[in-house]
């Protein structure tokens, strides 16, 4: 699910593009500045959509998994978490495309 999961880290910047450019105003890079760059919206955002939409998936939370960063953002992901809603008939959906098996179906 790790593939899932980045790809839809990375869908959700598009949508951010789209809908909030203002995440990426003052874009901090890694490689400049890590704390910065695990701390700034845009990428707690898009980690967090991506977790919630794996988890909706499998059940599964991978967020404990996440070593390179500190459990201050971890728990700011969790946060963002909260926030997101996804709509689940697009989740069951998904989980269909996937050849997820849903009791619920």
């Amino acid at each position: 699910m790790e593939w899932v999961r980045r790809i839809a880290h990375e869908l959700r910047h598009l949508w951010q593009y789209k809908y909030h450019p203002e995440y990426n105003e003052n874009y901090i890079h890694g490689d400049t500045d890590k704390d910065g760059y695990l701390n700034q919206i845009s990428e707690l955002d898009a980690e967090a959509f991506a977790e919630k939409l794996v988890y909706l998936i499998t059940g599964e939370d991978f967020i404990d998994s996440y070593t390179d960063c500190d459990e201050s953002v971890k728990e700011k992901v969790k946060e963002r978490m909260n926030a997101i809603e996804i709509n689940h008939e697009n989740i069951r959906n998904l989980k269909g495309l996937l050849g997820f098996i849903d009791d619920d179906m």
